[in-house]
């Protein structure tokens, strides 16, 4: 999501020392019982997640945060087949925030992502691969089959086939100070989403 003025956009482009950005997930292929409302938040070097999940069938009313949701009534299935109630709180903010911007559908974007997490402590690698994006307004997740075009990944030192997060919370462990130092020759800053805006200027709705 972004406004009308591309405010995180531009936040992002400027290096803004505290700024968050906000979208919504989907994971597996369509349909999904379960999204992902998240507030991404940097502050100099650190990142942090806030994400509250939701059912799919309540994303329009994520996105236009009338007065009348019931976020306290939704429900929202597990991967191990439980029903757990959703964090009202965790979807108020990030309604809140989108109301506070007027934050919109702009960016669609899409890849093909493998996981490897350690739940014990929040470390992972990521890796993903045919990065691909389509502006958008109509906030469905979906978009149009036809449209999809590739997210041009930077290419310090020759065609970049895919993208590679290593992630830690404090300090990481041993063997991943080993990759991270053997990985510094490419080492990138890259955000899909303005890679994607810059790529190709907003459709218009």
């Amino acid at each position: 999501l972004d406004t009308a003025h591309l405010t995180f956009l531009r936040w992002h482009r400027e290096h803004v020392v505290d700024r968050f950005k906000l979208r919504i997930r989907r994971y597996g292929d369509h349909p999904a019982p379960t999204l992902y409302a998240e507030v991404k938040r940097k502050t100099g070097s650190i990142v942090r997640k806030h994400r509250a999940a939701f059912p799919a069938d309540a994303l329009q009313a994520v996105l236009s945060g009338a007065p009348s949701t019931n976020v306290e009534g939704w429900a929202c299935a597990r991967e191990l087949g439980g029903r757990v109630l959703l964090d009202p709180a965790a979807i108020e903010e990030f309604m809140r925030h989108r109301s506070h911007c007027g934050a919109i559908p702009t960016m669609l974007v899409a890849c093909v992502r493998e996981s490897l997490r350690d739940p014990r402590d929040g470390t992972a690698v990521t890796v993903d691969r045919e990065l691909r994006y389509q502006p958008s307004c109509r906030g469905d997740l979906i978009g149009d089959g036809g449209t999809w075009r590739p997210i041009p990944l930077p290419d310090a030192s020759g065609p970049a086939a895919g993208l590679l997060e290593l992630k830690y919370v404090l300090d990481p462990e041993p063997w991943m100070a080993t990759l991270i130092e053997q990985l510094a020759p490419w080492r990138v800053s890259f955000s899909k989403y303005a890679a994607a805006m810059t790529a190709s200027a907003p459709a218009a709705c």
